[in-house]
């Protein structure tokens, strides 16, 4: 079976561009004959209300099943704002066993001062006796303490540590904005499309096969990107056209 994965979404409801791409990110999914995505976290920025918008995206595309993983900025969303029947929401940790051989998923909700080693510990997940699992949740990777400076740091961490005891396959966060793999265990999808000019770069999806574990990237071509460039200018009196030409490229 084949999890199409994301995070991030932030959807507000002044913003009606991340609601817009939302739909193209289901109608993505569902191209690739995948039926089930996964949010990992924020799938709502602070406040948000406007949950019948998403209730009308969900309802055009009725094939795909959504589970969301409430994050940070959104840990108090619950099953019963939505009217839509293709989407669930994960209030407390589950494990979902996988076919005959196959991988099983722990999905984590973000939790309020505490670490994602705790929520493991209390969860006892034994690879011995279910066999592989895939952790999918919202936090940080490799800290165990916030930022000082007020930076999103230290959100519900996973450390090294972590991974050695409970051993999982493989781990899928959200909350990092950019996409990247933090080492070869851990990866974060990344945001779907860029919240501010800092997040650069092309964005995706991850698609997890649960037959043999493995993740592998979906880029996503319908969203802008920011790109951190930097150009190079000779004094030579054609500066301007120099540039142009260069944009243009």
């Amino acid at each position: 079976m084949k999890y199409a994965i994301t995070a991030d979404l932030h959807l507000t409801a002044d913003n009606e561009d991340r609601l817009r791409y939302f739909g193209n990110l289901l109608a993505a999914v569902e191209s690739q004959g995948i039926r089930d995505l996964i949010i990992a976290g924020d799938c709502f920025d602070q406040g948000y209300s406007g949950y019948k918008a998403v209730d009308a995206v969900l309802a055009q595309h009725p094939a795909i099943t959504v589970t969301a993983i409430p994050g940070n900025h959104d840990p108090d969303i619950l099953p019963g704002q939505f009217t839509a029947k293709n989407i669930r929401v994960i209030r407390q940790p589950e494990y979902v066993a996988g076919g005959t051989g196959e991988t099983g998923l722990l999905f984590v909700p973000y939790r309020e001062g505490s670490t994602l080693g705790e929520v493991l510990a209390e969860s006892r997940i034994d690879a011995k006796k279910t066999g592989p699992w895939v952790l999918v949740s919202h936090g940080d990777y490799g800290t165990s303490a916030r930022d000082i400076n007020g930076n999103e740091s230290g959100y519900f961490p996973l450390t090294r540590r972590d991974l050695a005891v409970h051993a999982p396959l493989r781990v899928i966060l959200g909350h990092i904005h950019k996409p990247s793999a933090l080492d070869q265990t851990v990866f974060t999808p990344g945001s779907p499309w860029p919240i501010d000019p800092s997040e650069t770069g092309a964005r995706r999806f991850l698609v997890l096969d649960t037959k043999d574990g493995s993740v592998t990237p979906a880029t996503i071509g319908f969203v802008p990107c920011w790109l951190d460039w930097t150009v190079f200018v000779l004094p030579d009196g054609n500066e301007p056209e120099r540039i142009k030409q260069g944009l243009a490229k």
